[in-house]
């Protein structure tokens, strides 16, 4: 017998079965759609749980501003500390903190710095009509800085990277533990901000300031069960210029860029989400 659909199968089997076992047959159907069910929500509960327990790492704004200061006829070297009220006092580097507001904890944490500006830092540099009688150098990472003049010659050289990865060796606890160390900004990146600052030919007639390049802080870290989780800042610099006098800022350039320029300020740090 050639059964072609539904309905003919419906009839052939009840012709073929008596009642008592036609009954057997829907009690086994229905508890078979039963258990389906039963996993079904326990499959639910569990993946609702695993999202109630998972890590949730979040950076946070430094707490204070810091100095900013180039006085090239003093030093070719740019000073920078944390304002005179702070209490920070381990490192001249802006301090971020990183923050677990997961309910889990977070380990093998990665956090990976980049420079948002798509302009090479070094081309910045090597083009700045600012910093062309310091006489700036090239090599591999480093940029060097050479002036010379009547009161001597002077050099300095700095890293500088457009990007850097850190690694975190610890787990960080939750709900709301944190991280034990600062988390520091890199030195090679930091140096890059600043050099982005200095070559900025708006900061020579701002009243106010201007906003620097920004760093997307991309945080990579795994939970207990080995599961990734990721999340995304950005970072934005903003130097607020000092001014002498009304009108007037301390880093005013003139006609022949000379090698007095300086640059004076205090520098703020915003950190937002990045969502994707």
């Amino acid at each position: 017998m050639l059964i072609t659909d539904y309905s003919q199968f419906f009839i052939y089997l009840l012709n073929s079965i008596n009642k008592v076992e036609f009954l057997t047959l829907l009690a086994a159907i229905a508890t078979l759609l039963t258990a389906i069910a039963t996993c079904w929500m326990v499959w639910e509960m569990r993946q609702g749980r695993i999202q109630t327990i998972k890590p949730q790492l979040i950076l946070l704004t430094p707490s204070i501003n810091y100095d900013f200061r180039w006085i090239p006829l003093e030093s070719l070297q740019i000073i920078v500390r944390p304002e005179e009220r702070a209490s920070q006092k381990q490192t001249r580097l802006p301090i971020f903190q990183l923050k677990n507001i997961g309910s889990a904890p977070a380990q093998s944490i990665i956090l990976e710095w980049s420079i948002s500006d798509s302009q090479d830092v070094f081309t910045i540099i090597l083009n700045s009509k600012i910093l062309k009688p310091y006489k700036p150098e090239k090599n591999d990472e480093f940029i060097s800085l050479t002036l010379e003049n009547k009161h001597g010659k002077q050099s300095v050289g700095v890293p500088l990277r457009d990007n850097e990865i850190v690694k975190i060796p610890y787990s960080i606890a939750s709900p709301t533990s944190e991280f034990s160390d600062p988390i520091i900004i890199p030195d090679g990146l930091f140096n890059n901000i600043c050099f982005r600052f200095i070559c900025e030919e708006r900061l020579n007639y701002s009243l106010y300031g201007v906003q620097g390049s920004a760093i997307t802080v991309k945080i990579k870290y795994y939970d207990l069960a080995g599961k990734r989780g990721e999340s995304r800042f950005l970072i934005t610099p903003w130097l607020d210029v000092t001014h002498d006098n009304v009108g007037s800022t301390t880093n005013s350039v003139d006609r022949n860029h000379r090698s007095e320029s300086n640059l004076r300020g205090t520098l703020k740090f915003s950190v937002v989400p990045v969502t994707k």
